[in-house]
């Protein structure tokens, strides 16, 4: 069970994942929010798989790390908006958020 009581497959059913990314993710889960809360680089990090969109995701990264310094509680949807809004100031225009990305990084680090 995790923190919040909800099993680990609960976990995975509700985020779309399989049930070992969410085991690995809470295995990491203090070497990923030590990572966040030190303001490492996306490129630094271990298992890191370039995206084509590592531009977005740094920005979007110290964006996170700027706003949960500041007590924001931030959500998935809000990185959304936020990757979305980065995209559009770089001129991407064929960029899609995913909601994978920002609800794994937000269950890392709550």
């Amino acid at each position: 069970m995790s923190a919040q009581g909800k099993s680990q497959r609960q976990i995975a059913d509700h985020f779309g994942v399989g049930k070992t990314q969410v085991q690995k993710t809470i295995k990491r889960k203090a070497e990923i929010q030590a990572e966040f809360e030190a303001g490492a680089p996306l490129s630094k990090r271990k298992n890191s798989k370039p995206t084509g969109n590592e531009q977005i995701n740094e920005l979007v990264h110290k964006w996170f790390v700027d706003a949960t310094r500041r007590r924001i509680n931030v959500t998935g949807p809000m990185m959304q908006e936020k990757a979305l809004q980065f995209a559009t100031d770089l001129g991407i225009t064929t960029f899609v958020a995913s909601m994978d990305g920002c609800n794994l990084l937000l269950s890392a680090t709550t």
